[in-house]
């Protein structure tokens, strides 16, 4: 279900990039990728290490994205009050 979920994410967000001239798809995803640092690389291995070590890890990174989701929704509750936002003509809530 949640690779399902991130596929359309990607596929929505691959959309928002076309519509402002934006590079999507592999290309991008490739030229992102050589920009991270070198360390990087080995963390999906660690990952799995790490799954295969203990039964709590998919507990802990379901809890983190749980949490990243409610701190984004009060974020985006509070956005148009915001006085960064009011100030700013790039928002749409901006004036």
């Amino acid at each position: 279900m949640w690779n399902y979920e991130e596929f359309w994410h990607g596929d929505a967000i691959g959309k928002v990039l076309a519509a402002h001239d934006e590079s999507a798809g592999t290309g991008r995803i490739a030229a992102l990728r050589q920009r991270l640092p070198k360390g990087d690389r080995w963390k999906p291995l660690g990952f799995q290490v790490a799954s295969a070590l203990t039964p709590h890890l998919t507990a802990v990174h379901m809890t983190w994205g749980a949490v990243n989701e409610w701190t984004t929704q009060a974020a985006y509750a509070v956005w148009p009050s915001s006085p960064i936002t009011r100030r700013s003509p790039h928002c749409s809530s901006g004036s």
